[in-house]
C-alpha cells in the first residue's frame, strides 16, 4: 500500500473514530438502568478477583438469559469490572461499548473497501487499488452505520430492557 493510500485510510479511520466518540460522549456519564441491576450490579459472578479459567467461565454463564445465556456479554461485564474495579460508575462499561462499536465501524470500512475491490476485479478483469471514491464511499457507509440511532442502545445501555422495565 502506498503512503498516500495509507494516510487516507488512517485519516478516514480517525474521522470515523472521533465523530463516533463525540456523538456518543454525552451519554457516557449516565447511570446504570433497567436490567443492569440484575445482570451487573447484583451479579456477584462478574466481580472477578483473578483471570483464571474457572472464574471467567463462571462469570460468562452467570445469567440464564435465554438458551445461549449471553456468555460474551457477561464476560465483557466481568472484564470491565476486573480492569475498572468499580461497579458504582458506569463509565468504563460505556467506554468499552463505544470502543467495540468504533472497532466494528473500522471493520465495516475495511469490508466495504474489499467488496469494492472484488466488485471491480470481477467486472473489469483486473484488480484495482482502492482509490479516493472508495475511501469516501466506505467511510460514509461506516460512519452512517456508526451514528445510526438504532445503535445508541447497544453502546450506552448494557442489557436490553425486559418487558417489565418498559411498561
Amino acid at each position: 500500500m502506498s503512503s498516500s493510500r495509507s494516510s487516507k485510510k488512517v485519516f478516514t479511520l480517525i474521522i470515523i473514530s472521533l465523530t463516533t466518540f463525540f456523538a456518543y460522549a454525552p451519554g457516557i456519564p449516565g447511570p446504570f438502568v433497567f436490567d443492569d441491576y440484575s445482570n451487573i450490579l447484583n451479579n456477584s459472578f462478574i466481580r472477578l478477583k483473578n483471570l483464571d479459567f474457572n472464574s471467567l467461565y463462571l462469570s460468562s454463564f452467570s445469567v440464564s438469559a435465554g438458551p445461549l445465556h449471553r456468555p460474551v456479554a457477561m464476560l465483557t461485564f466481568a472484564l470491565n469490572y476486573y480492569f475498572g474495579n468499580n461497579l458504582n460508575d458506569a463509565t468504563t462499561f460505556k467506554l468499552t461499548n463505544i470502543g467495540i462499536h468504533i472497532i466494528s465501524a473500522f471493520l465495516l470500512f475495511v469490508l466495504c473497501c474489499q467488496l469494492y475491490k472484488r466488485h471491480t476485479s470481477i467486472n473489469n478483469g483486473t484488480v484495482k487499488s482502492v482509490n479516493m471514491p472508495t475511501f469516501i464511499f466506505a467511510g460514509t457507509v461506516a460512519l452512517v452505520w456508526a451514528l445510526h440511532p438504532i445503535n445508541l442502545t447497544s453502546c450506552l445501555l448494557y442489557t436490553s430492557p425486559s418487558p417489565r422495565d418498559r411498561g
